[in-house]
């Protein structure tokens, strides 16, 4: 189950191979407790990499080359600092998860925010010349989400229009520089045609709200999102009980 859980967290699962599990989660507590551990666990491993201990350490033992301390004291910092940054920053994930303390929406975002799954080609077997959206997707496959962009926003006749906008709202959002207006826009593009992807794009929307400071705007998105229990709904529902700075 615990692989389950991260293909979840990821948002690698279907919208049925999800709601199937969250349905799971409803009625089973331990399942909900392991969720919680499981996704405060790879916000603690996202913030540690962000950290940069490793460079952290050498301007310290640097410092502590240069100063009179002892060996000794030298070998306890080394081992001990690395813990003790590990330990600053789960108490900042317990608190961002447990005690509800107070925090902005930018860092929601940087919390929930993944990147959705990667696309699927379409090229036939009787055709080995890659179309546009074949081109578009091994692009946002590579990360390299600006050239995706480009090759999303070609004619294609392969996919629906609504695949297309929706991945360009997402390619929007995972570029160095993200472009939260172009992003916004598409997902309203997909919200208003019917179609599979209403959900993902609801669940996003709400996300890039909240990293342009529009709380009551993405607050009214997640009520909606807990209301009709659509994709990510207990996600959404977390955030909901989340005290967020004004």
């Amino acid at each position: 189950m615990k692989t389950e859980i991260e293909r979840y967290i990821a948002g690698k699962m279907t919208i049925e191979e999800a709601k199937k599990l969250e349905n799971l989660m409803i009625s089973d507590k331990e399942l909900t407790k392991e969720y919680k551990a499981t996704l405060a666990a790879n916000q603690l491993i996202k913030e540690v990499g962000r950290l940069e201990l490793k460079e952290t350490l050498e301007s310290f033992d640097k410092e502590m080359n240069n100063s009179k301390s002892t060996k000794v004291m030298r070998l306890w910092i080394k081992r001990v600092l690395p813990l003790a940054a590990m330990l600053v920053i789960f108490f900042g994930v317990y608190q961002l998860m447990m005690l509800n303390t107070p925090i902005s929406g930018n860092e929601i975002y940087d919390t929930y925010f993944e990147v959705y799954s990667n696309p699927s080609v379409v090229r036939s077997s009787e055709n080995f010349n890659l179309n546009n959206w074949d081109i578009a997707a091994n692009y946002y496959r590579e990360k390299e989400y600006e050239k995706a962009i480009t090759y999303f926003e070609k004619p294609n006749t392969e996919v629906p229009n609504y695949l297309l906008t929706f991945y360009i709202g997402i390619s929007s959002l995972a570029l160095e520089s993200p472009n939260y207006t172009k992003a916004l826009e598409n997902f309203e593009v997909v919200l208003n045609t019917g179609n599979d992807y209403q959900q993902q794009a609801m669940w996003y929307k709400g996300l890039t709200l909240l990293e342009i400071d529009k709380k009551e705007d993405a607050l009214e998105v997640f009520g909606l999102i807990v209301t009709n229990k659509s994709y990510n709904y207990l996600k959404a529902e977390e955030i909901l009980n989340l005290k967020i700075k004004n």
